[in-house]
């Protein structure tokens, strides 16, 4: 009934463990560099990002003074057509 239980005794030396914990380490200290670099990635697209929206808004701000002379291009237009109407009308 009660069967003694068994003590599985692993044996390892001292250099499989001491290379397991190079391994680790160096792996621990692989990912902090690449952790550094993605960081560092991530830095440089926000100030490139901020560079595209000025972008973006100093175009906006083109078109919106082009739009505005546009404007003023066609009053003026119309109003020097109306002149030169009034000017025929009164040569006739």
């Amino acid at each position: 009934m009660n069967q003694p239980r068994r003590l599985v005794d692993f044996q390892l030396s001292v250099a499989t463990i001491v290379s397991g914990c190079v391994t680790v380490a160096s792996f621990m200290v692989w990912m902090g560099y690449q952790a550094a670099q993605q960081s560092n990635n991530m830095a440089q697209l926000g100030l490139t990002m901020v560079k595209v929206e000025k972008r973006l808004d100093d175009r906006d701000a083109r078109l919106d003074a082009l739009r505005d002379t546009i404007g003023e291009v066609r009053t003026e237009t119309k109003l020097n057509s109306m002149r030169i109407g009034e000017l025929e009308r009164m040569r006739k």
